[in-house]
């Protein structure tokens, strides 16, 4: 059976404003039934940390926190991973602005053969400030 290390990559601070959904979207990646190792990994590029508290960050998620004078995009935020997670692991994009099933990472594994990558083709939205599909 297919069961990768998965690092789960997530790039946030363009705003503090977005620090509440980033912080659901951790929530989300914490909630995942994947048995298998997982990590995310927070590529923030604001000069204000995810959680004011280092102690409050969870175990398996890692805030990398990233000064440039020039602004980055956010495909070259993106790239920054690939100099901190390993070549084996199986990497997925992790909105900060998302909520994923707690199935979600099983399933994207389950559904990806060794070697391969995949995109996900479906997807719901859903206001959760308005309540709107």
């Amino acid at each position: 059976m297919f069961n990768p290390s998965i690092t789960a990559v997530m790039v946030t601070g363009k705003t503090p404003d977005r620090y509440p959904l980033a912080r659901g979207a951790v929530q989300s990646f914490l909630s995942q039934d994947y048995t298998g190792k997982m990590t995310l990994l927070v590529i923030n590029d604001n000069a204000v940390p995810l959680y004011a508290d280092p102690q409050s960050l969870p175990t398996n998620v890692i805030e990398l926190r990233v000064r440039n004078p020039k602004a980055c995009t956010l495909g070259e935020l993106r790239n920054i991973a690939f100099n901190h997670v390993d070549p084996d692991t199986y990497m997925v994009q992790w909105d900060d602005d998302d909520y994923s099933a707690p199935s979600r990472l099983r399933y994207q594994v389950e559904h990806t053969k060794p070697g391969t990558a995949t995109v996900l083709r479906w997807q719901t939205q859903f206001d959760l400030r308005t309540g709107a599909c």
